[in-house]
């Protein structure tokens, strides 16, 4: 990544900042701000560019954390602020909570995407970037997404970039044949909701890919079948999600 990249990501994502904060606390029923809270604005900017111009200055393979976890750790500012202010904190729920448990008051981004435009490509440019320098160290680092909701889709992207891997997405069983046919990923994730996912899975793995296939927790009978179709694991989609970094990362 350049250095008009990396300058490009870092002033997209502190511009973003005061907004995706601001539109937490709208969230929250709160109608005047409490006091000092852009003084705390300030701060978490401040802290953000430093945090983001730390870890771009590093190579690829030191860099272990991404920039959108930077942007939710910078919401512990806010966060401290409202808790000091004695607001309520919302009911969250357990996936969330689990996900980031110092966001009490759910002001951080799940996605990117939740950023801006700016920042959302900003972010995708990074995370190819990463993905390039890695896998030119490494070999190949490419992660075979067969799926159908788009925000879940940019999940496990956002979890390829931190691990320093790329996603390639496919929606049809053509298009799946196309990319077992070439230089195919070594892994896979399904969404049990895509039409021909189990068939998917039997073409997956009998093509040597590790398989992970997620759908919902009442599917007992979906997330066996997909097991027995070839998938490594099949899992409920909150404990996928819980786990997603260390499973694109290629761990547990």
């Amino acid at each position: 990544m350049s250095g008009t990249e990396a300058e490009r990501l870092i002033e997209a994502m502190v511009a973003a900042y005061g907004r995706v904060a601001q539109a937490g606390l709208e969230r929250l029923g709160v109608q005047e701000p409490p006091d000092a809270w852009h003084e705390t604005l300030a701060q978490g900017e401040a802290w953000l560019a430093a945090a983001l111009t730390e870890l771009l200055s590093q190579p690829y393979a030191r860099q272990r954390r991404g920039p959108l976890e930077l942007f939710q750790e910078a919401m512990r500012f806010p966060n401290e602020m409202l808790s000091s202010a004695g607001v309520a904190p919302p009911i969250r729920s357990e996936v969330t909570a689990t996900a980031l448990p110092g966001d009490r008051y759910d002001l951080a981004p799940a996605s990117s995407r939740d950023l801006g435009e700016p920042a959302w490509r900003a972010h995708l440019a990074w995370g190819a970037a990463k993905a390039a320098g890695v896998a030119g160290s490494v070999g190949s680092a490419t992660v075979l997404w067969y799926g159908r909701d788009l925000s879940d889709r940019a999940r496990v992207e956002e979890a390829a970039m931190r691990a320093g891997r790329r996603v390639v997405a496919v929606a049809t069983l053509a298009g799946l044949e196309e990319e077992l046919a070439g230089a195919r990923p070594s892994r896979a994730v399904v969404d049990l909701g895509r039409d021909g996912a189990l068939e998917a899975i039997g073409r997956m793995a009998a093509a040597g890919m590790a398989v992970v296939a997620y759908g919902p927790h009442v599917d007992v009978e979906g997330l066996e079948e997909a097991e027995r179709r070839g998938a490594t694991l099949a899992l409920p989609r909150s404990r996928f999600f819980l786990r997603v970094d260390d499973l694109i990362a290629g761990g547990g």
